[in-house]
């Protein structure tokens, strides 16, 4: 079994779970497609039950106060147990699958952006440190798309006010990594609660409005397993958030399309709100990387990009072929402490396109 440095840190905690609230139920959208075939085993979907559900916008005292939910880290990274040989038929999965992404209600296609960021992947993967370029602010979120798409999530966590990232993913869904959903201990204890979207975050402004989850859910394999290898590679988790001013979260924002079982000899942007040393988590930060190494160690073997960004930017999300179709095709999820400019991703197969369509298709 893995080591892990650092999952929670030194976060202070701030503040005791607040009167529960009774969420609208949810309700499945009339045009979804037949229910996904689900492939292996470590996918199957944990729903939280209702007390996680969020009450009430958080403060601007709380928000100040939250800790960034450090990148877990794992100690024994040896060069022997990963590999550049990937292939989707390696994997020996299902058939590629695709959902495309969708605008905000009066906005168009982004025809002065579209094709100009296409990155294109390098065959063979790299050693580490792999290449990548970094850089902030090249964007106004409020104004393009998919930007605001993308935002900061708040939550608490076993008494713990935290910060990751997370993006809008169709209706009143968004997506992150597990380990900002649940704790991954194997008790009703690790859910998160009291869960809040910001989209378009720029330090502290909220143009996209502020969004409450009411129903959250990860993998089996990352509530049961958590930081170890039987958990790590299902790293990601999903919400629903109720609708504002009668509009929901995709209407305001948009959503990225989704792809699944695909090669990994890909190129993706990984964005997230990095808020550790050297960040101050006020801006979106984008890798712009390809394809560097797959960890054969871990079950579903995650693979590797070069990137530097630090805690908080946890289940921000990796974009493939921005600029054109813009699909979900990974998430921020751990690093190894020697190797602090990587970040790693859970493979996207047919058992999260399952968790991604349990969360899609409905609308509070």
């Amino acid at each position: 079994m893995k080591k892990v440095v650092s999952v929670v840190g030194t976060i202070l905690a701030v503040l005791v779970l607040a009167a529960l609230v009774i969420q609208p139920a949810p309700r499945a959208v009339a045009s979804q497609p037949a229910v996904p075939v689900v492939e292996g085993d470590g996918a199957d979907i944990v729903i939280a039950p209702e007390w996680t559900n969020a009450t009430r916008p958080w403060t601007e005292a709380e928000m100040a106060a939250a800790q960034p939910m450090p990148v877990p880290e794992l100690t024994d990274f040896d060069a022997s147990m990963i590999t550049k040989d990937a292939s989707v038929a390696a994997r020996a999965l299902g058939a590629e699958g695709f959902q495309p992404a969708g605008y905000p209600e009066g906005m168009s296609a982004p025809a002065d952006l579209r094709g100009n960021f296409e990155l294109v992947p390098t065959a063979g993967g790299y050693d580490y440190p792999a290449p990548f370029t970094r850089y902030t602010d090249y964007l106004k979120y409020k104004k393009y798309w998919p930007q605001m798409a993308i935002g900061v999530l708040y939550f608490y966590q076993e008494g713990y006010a935290c910060r990751c990232s997370a993006a809008s993913i169709g209706y009143s869904a968004i997506w992150t990594a597990g380990h900002c959903v649940h704790s991954g201990n194997n008790s009703s204890s690790g859910w998160s609660y009291n869960m809040m979207f910001i989209p378009a975050y720029d330090y502290g402004s909220h143009p996209k409005m502020i969004w409450l989850a009411y129903r959250i859910g990860t993998t089996t394999a990352w509530y049961t397993y958590g930081l170890s290898s039987g958990g790590l590679g299902y790293d990601y988790g999903a919400a629903n958030v109720i609708k504002v001013k009668r509009k929901l979260l995709s209407s305001k924002v948009g959503w990225l399309g989704f792809a699944w079982n695909q090669s990994d000899l890909l190129a993706w942007f990984a964005i997230g709100y990095p808020a550790g040393s050297p960040f101050d988590g006020g801006k979106q930060v984008v890798c712009a990387a390809s394809f560097a190494y797959l960890d054969t160690t871990i079950t579903n073997m995650p693979h590797a990009i070069g990137c530097d960004q630090t805690g908080g930017t946890s289940g921000g999300p990796w974009i493939w072929q921005y600029g054109t179709n813009y699909y979900l095709n990974g998430n921020q999820s751990f690093r190894y402490n020697t190797n602090p400019k990587e970040l790693y991703s859970p493979y996207f197969d047919s058992g999260t396109y399952s968790l991604w369509y349990n969360f899609h298709y409905v609308i509070p």
